[in-house]
């Protein structure tokens, strides 16, 4: 049996318990081959599904999905990181965003908020954010108005990210979307509290409203219970 999951997704549950569950029930008769495939994010891990290269993938919410796919959410999700650069005070102000990588969940549900708040007709997107995340010193370009990524605020990669992000002229916004976000079954609503970031200086300096991205565990169509 064979699983895959975003780059994003192995990392936390590298951290968590639930891989060590996953594996631990499908090890313990010994009839079961527990074999991970690290994807570059959850939609090659959907085509890889869709292809029956795998039997589970972990997906992240935003990422379309045919509807008779079985699925069980995550008991654990990612949060939006919302930065906006020190004078911008609305999304109609923001015309280029650094994110993940094209076509990867946090691209996907970027462009979603994008059109949202009525700005993808104006907005262009820098695929930095790996380059950012890894490299200290990347230098985000001066004409990135928002950066916009979903991530585990539990990896240090993502807390030393925010504090860089702070550092280079950025802060944490709110993402909101208002009443639209009821139609977006995979957000809920979320907050960032005072210095959650960083404590000293607090990052953010006071709560954010944010969202939490639902992921989940999707099977191939054909997999039955059993299996």
């Amino acid at each position: 049996s064979v699983s895959c999951w975003s780059s994003a997704c192995a990392s936390r549950l590298r951290a968590g318990t639930l891989r060590f569950r996953l594996r631990e029930r499908l090890t313990r008769s010994g009839r079961v081959r527990f074999q991970p495939r690290i994807t570059e994010g959850s939609r090659e891990s959907v085509q890889l599904l869709a292809g029956g290269k795998v039997d589970l993938a972990f997906v992240q919410g935003g990422i379309p999905l045919e509807a008779d796919l079985p699925r069980l959410q995550s008991p654990s999700s990612e949060v939006v990181l919302y930065f906006v650069r020190d004078g911008v005070g609305h999304p109609s102000q923001v015309r280029k965003i650094l994110t993940s990588a094209e076509g990867q969940g946090s691209h996907s549900v970027a462009e979603v908020f994008a059109d949202l708040w009525n700005i993808a007709g104006q907005v262009q997107f820098a695929h930095d954010w790996r380059d950012f995340s890894a490299d200290p010193a990347y230098a985000i370009p001066a004409d990135v108005d928002a950066v916009f990524v979903i991530k585990d605020l539990a990896e240090h990669k993502s807390l030393d990210a925010a504090e860089r992000l702070s550092a280079a002229g950025f802060r944490p916004a709110s993402p909101d979307l208002g009443a639209h976000a009821l139609a977006l079954d995979y957000l809920q609503r979320a907050e960032i509290p005072r210095g959650y970031l960083s404590p000293d200086p607090p990052l953010p300096q006071q709560p954010v409203a944010t969202y939490s991205v639902a992921t989940y565990l999707v099977a191939r169509r054909d997999l039955t219970p059993r299996l």
